[in-house]
Parts: structure tokens; sequence; C-alpha cells
């Protein structure tokens, strides 16, 4: 295999990333070749934490398929070079497998490397994709170990991605608001046929193009809806309004390619295609292709799996400085002892069974506290801006009440700026700023005390920590000044509006 490998020229950029940038993340190939990653946060941050995400679409035509779903997101690896920024992701190719690639990896013989090559892969079966995800693997292990990234110091691998990965890397991940993520696509504010290509004219015309060439999607990932429709590693399941059916099906695709009309575009759209075709082989398209993840194993090491144990039980146990007030009553502990107490097995495991039941719906319970408080958290930093755009207003408006007072003193002609109707209507317009400004600033103080009412210091401090400000990035520092305004609250309960106004102005 790879026999001429080493006469194979080395790759252009232009034939593996066209639209290179300083985050990506590039893997080697055989044949001097390349693939260019993408990191992808899920907002997690140990083995055992994952993000409740809602997936599919409830205005889809096919709601069997493609109705909403909750599901859970979580990442494979850890940040290694900052203690602080620890937030879990896994890595997803930047582009569709194209020709070139896969033929570096599946060939005896090395391609040329040539523009035409970046077309993706298709015509190739689910079973060809995963072979070409084994030999890559292969090959990597032997002569790119340490490119690949590392979890508890094993070495991260290839393969498809899950569904859900797939589905919220399309969506934008983090990188979009909570209502963005929610929407038939990511942001296109340039129009879906600058980041698409679909059937039609106006777009693809019936033609595989290459990859790369229109505009990526929030997390710079390129072509995910649109040009080769993408297999994923698990198979079809039917949805069952609040979650998927029991039955594992045929090949998951998803994205819609360039023979998929623009209307039936989304990031919800889930289609199954069988494993075989009609004829006894492998089902192929011409319009199917796929793209590859980068994972971690989870149980990684003794460890690990001790770690992750611990975790677990401590899942949905009252834990008295996580309650509200740090006042539980550990009612999941007392049931613990009363059932090693008891003697009669069949009791016991009558009363194991409510104890995991319990345990359960404290977890429920926990997660849905955590999202609240971190929506807290982003309306605070976004009320804290709000006030410092609004004070700005305002003091302009002081400042032009000033230049009309010195430019009209008393006795001064009534004409312009003067006259009486100019200047009450400059009053109004000072007095209608101070009361926005005011409103907000009020609105701001009342969730701040709301906010320590109805949670623990530490419990708001956990998600303080994780950050998880989806596609609102630039509020992370207006989250640290409500965290502080908010502390200072807990400290000595008081109403502070002149000195939190001070801050959000100067922030």
């Amino acid at each position: 295999m790879f026999s001429a490998a080493a006469q194979a020229e080395q790759w252009d950029e232009k034939f593996y990333n066209p639209k290179a940038d300083k985050e990506d993340v590039i893997m080697p190939m055989p044949c001097h070749g390349s693939m260019v990653f993408r990191i992808v946060k899920t907002g997690t941050k140990s083995p055992l934490d994952d993000m409740s995400v809602v997936l599919g679409s409830d205005s889809g035509t096919e709601a069997f398929a493609e109705h909403s779903t909750p599901n859970y997101i979580s990442g494979g690896f850890s940040g290694q070079n900052n203690e602080k920024e620890q937030e879990r992701y896994f890595l997803m190719a930047k582009y569709e497998v194209s020709q070139l690639q896969y033929q570096a990896v599946m060939n005896e013989q090395c391609p040329s490397p040539n523009l035409k090559g970046r077309q993706p892969a298709v015509d190739v079966s689910w079973f060809d994709a995963v072979n070409f995800s084994h030999k890559y693997n292969e090959w990597l292990m032997k002569n790119g170990r340490d490119k690949l990234p590392k979890e508890d110091g094993v070495s991260g691998f290839i393969r498809l991605p899950s569904n859900t990965e797939w589905e919220y890397a399309a969506r934008g991940g983090i990188a979009v608001s909570a209502s963005e993520f929610r929407e038939n696509t990511f942001p296109v504010p340039n129009g879906l046929k600058a980041y698409a290509w679909f059937s039609g004219s106006q777009s693809a015309n019936g033609r595989l193009q290459l990859g790369g060439l229109l505009e990526p999607n929030p997390l710079g990932l390129f072509d995910m809806l649109g040009n080769a429709s993408e297999m994923m590693l698990d198979p079809f399941k039917l949805n069952k309004l609040d979650r998927y059916h029991g039955q594992n099906g045929g090949v998951t695709v998803r994205g819609g390619s360039y023979l998929t009309s623009e209307s039936e575009i989304s990031s919800a759209l889930r289609i199954e295609k069988p494993f075989y075709a009609a004829d006894g082989k492998a089902d192929k398209a011409k319009d199917m292709g796929f793209r590859v993840v980068i994972a971690a194993p989870v149980l990684t090491s003794g460890d690990r799996i001790k770690q992750i144990e611990n975790e677990w039980k401590n899942l949905g146990n009252d834990n008295l400085k996580n309650d509200s007030h740090g006042s539980g009553s550990n009612i999941v502990g007392k049931l613990e002892k009363i059932t090693n107490d008891i003697e009669n097995e069949n009791v016991k495991k009558e009363l194991k069974s409510l104890q995991d039941a319990l345990r359960s719906a404290n977890q429920s319970r926990d997660e849905q506290r955590d999202h609240a408080i971190r929506s807290v958290l982003e309306l605070g930093a976004f009320l804290c801006t709000n006030i410092a755009d609004l004070e700005a207003n305002y003091q302009q408006k002081v400042a032009a009440q000033n230049y009309i007072a010195q430019a009209c003193p008393a006795g001064s002609e009534p004409i312009g700026l003067c006259e009486p109707t100019a200047i009450e209507e400059s009053k109004t317009v000072l007095a209608e700023a101070k009361g926005v400004r005011d409103f907000v600033l009020t609105y701001y103080a009342d969730t701040i005390v709301s906010t320590s009412t109805a949670y623990n210091i530490a419990t708001v401090q956990t998600q303080v920590d994780k950050k998880q400000l989806t596609g609102k990035a630039n509020l992370t520092e207006y989250v640290d000044l409500y965290w502080k305004h908010l502390q200072q609250y807990y400290k000595d309960g008081k109403v502070n509006r002149e000195q939190w106004l001070a801050d959000c102005k100067q922030w």
C-alpha cells in the first residue's frame, strides 16, 4: 500500500485547504497529503458532563424523520494548553472527504494532485467510508500518531460522525445563539446560495462542485448543506415525538446534495438509504459522500474509569451545596442507608429501584436548573451591555441639553434651538433617554436580586466557570462583571445601582 508515496509530490494547500484559517487543525495523509479539521466545542467540562440539544425541526415535511428530538452532546477531548480552559470538544473535517484524499488512502498508487480532486468523493458506499476511516487510522497510527489529539494520554481516531455530532456542528454549535441554533439552517446573511450547492440553474445546476468554493458555517465548516450528502456512523431511526424509535434501520444521510431543491435544504434534513442496493451490492449514489471526525475512546485508563465512577455516583444525589439555599435533606443518601440496612433481598431490590428513579429525577432537575442559571447569566451580561449603550446615549442628550442652555441664555431671541418648543422637545428627549436607561438598570438589579434568591452562590459559580455562552463569546467579559455584582450582593445584600451603572459603562 502507498508504494509510490516516496515519489509523490507534496500537495499544495489549494488542493486540500482553499480557505485556510489560523484555527485549522491539519492532519497528515498518505502521499504527502493533508486533511483539515475544525475544533467543535461542546460547552462541557468533565468526562460525564454533556449538554442537552434539540435536533430536528417542527416544520419539516416528514415529521417521522425530522421532528424535534432531545439529544445530548459532549466531546472526547479536553483543552490541554490552559488549565482554566478545559472545555471538551471533538474535531470535524473542514471539508467533505475529497476524491484526492480518498484515493490517497484507498489506492495502491498515489494520485496526482489537481483541482478536480477537490470534488467530494461520491459513488462510495457506507462500507467504503468506514474502510477509508480504518485505513487512514492505520496510516496515522504508524506515521502521524504524534499529530493526533490525545485524551488522558490516549490518541484519538478517525471515524464517521454520529447523527448528533453532525447536526450539532451543522447548526453551528456554540458559535450561534440558542434561537439561531433552532432555525432551519445556520445564519445565512448572504442567502443560502452563498453557503450551499443545491439544485437549479442559480446554484449547482445539476453538477457536483469543488469543495470549499462557498462560505462556511459559523464553525468554519464548508458544504455542510448541499453539494454531496453525507453518511453518518449510526443507522437511521424514525422519530417518535419526543424520542427516536427503537428500530435501527439503514444508512443515515444528512445535509442534502446538489440534487436537492433549495426549499428542502435544512439542518434537520435526514433520510434513510439502504446498506445494500437491489442487486445485492453495497448501495452507492452519485451525490452521496461523507466527512469524518476525530473522536476519542471513553474509558481511557483505570484512573479515568475511577473518575467516571465517582461522577456517576454523584449524579442525582442531594448535594447540599447545590441546593438552592444549601439546606437539602439528602433523601437519596438516607434512602441508600436504609437500603443497605435491609436484609430482605426483594425489599432491598425495590428500594434500590426507587433510589435510582429518584436520582434520575434529581439529575433532570439539576440539568434544568443549570440551564436556567446559564440563561440568567446571559441575560445579565446582555443587560449590562445595554446599560452601557443607553448611558452613552443619555450622556449625548445631556451634552446636547447643556449646549442648548449655553446657546440660549435668559433673554435670548426665541429662534432655532432657542424656540420654546425646541427647548421643551430637547428636555423631553433627555427625560425619555434617562427613563429608558433607568428602567433597564432596574431590570438588571432585579435579576441580581432574584438570582441570589433562587440559587446559592456555589451553584451559580459552577455555571460561571463553564461560560457556555452560545453564539455570544463577546459577552464573556460582561458575564464576569455580572458575576462580580452578584457576588457583592450575596455578600452584603446591597443594591448598588450607581456603582453597577458605572461599571457597565466603563467595562
